[in-house]
């Protein structure tokens, strides 16, 4: 009988992290060494970056700090017939985020994530220097520590001055695009998840630039209660009930609420 991997326990899902980890460094390498400049899609013209990062802020409630390594990149290397480019976008992370989401986790506090998504451009303007402006959007999905997820991201990048670039992108999971790995109140929980990043490229040579980056993330572990009243009052502050509308009421736990600096290089 085909299981699906999102019914898989934490214990069984953290076997098939090795593998994804090789899915993804083999389909990072296609974008990062087979394209030309002007396709690359990370940020304005690098196919590839690794950043260090320091996190503060909450997490379920409890104060902690996270410490992460991360590596990303992204690539178009198609035309859609509407003549926008299309391609792929992947990564990592893997750090301490001073809180343990996961009791199965080997090491508390282990923070790890692996996500794939497919970028596609909806505009961008050129000039004689080369691309000055490029917006896309992009859905993907993803696994980690703490959930399964889709998600889907926009973003927007553009040269400043001549030197330097600079990405605004926001990456938004609703709650039933997820399925989190934590004990819940109710079946089908899901972590809702809003993620607001800003990041400044200074070129230091044609191929290279420094990176800095700051991002605000916020979640919700939102759990519907089968079997609930659905008349129940709309909000209920003491015990954190919200009714639906005509199904049931959702459970919701604030989960995360903090912020990112890091500091890297891209290719």
């Amino acid at each position: 009988m085909f299981t699906s991997p999102l019914s898989l326990s934490p214990r069984h899902g953290i076997r098939l992290v090795p593998f994804g980890l090789v899915a993804l460094l083999t389909l990072l390498a296609v974008p990062t060494f087979a394209l030309d400049k002007e396709n690359r899609g990370f940020g304005l013209d690098r196919a590839f970056a690794v950043t260090g990062a320091y996190g503060f802020g909450k997490r379920e409630g409890v104060a902690g700090q996270s410490f992460l390594v991360r590596a990303e990149g992204a690539g178009y290397f198609m035309s859609t017939p509407m003549h926008n480019r299309g391609g792929i976008e992947g990564g990592m992370e893997l750090g301490y985020d001073g809180f343990d989401h996961d009791p199965n986790a080997v090491l508390g506090g282990f923070l790890w994530d692996f996500w794939l998504g497919f970028p596609v451009t909806l505009f961008e303007k050129f000039d004689d220097d080369g691309i000055l402006l490029t917006t896309a959007l992009s859905p993907g999905l993803g696994i980690g520590s703490q959930h399964t997820y889709v998600y889907i991201k926009g973003k927007i990048a553009a040269r400043v001055v001549p030197r330097v670039a600079m990405e605004l992108n926001y990456q938004w999971t609703p709650y039933n695009g997820s399925l989190a790995w934590m004990n819940t109140p109710g079946d089908h929980a899901g972590l809702a998840m809003a993620v607001l990043r800003y990041t400044t490229y200074f070129a230091v040579t044609e191929e290279t630039s420094l990176m800095l980056y700051f991002d605000w993330r916020q979640s919700n572990l939102d759990s519907p209660m089968p079997g609930s009243d659905p008349a129940l009052a709309a909000f209920d502050a003491k015990n954190g009930i919200y009714n639906s509308g005509a199904f049931s009421p959702i459970f919701r736990t604030r989960v995360d609420n903090n912020f990112r600096i890091g500091f890297g290089v891209a290719f």
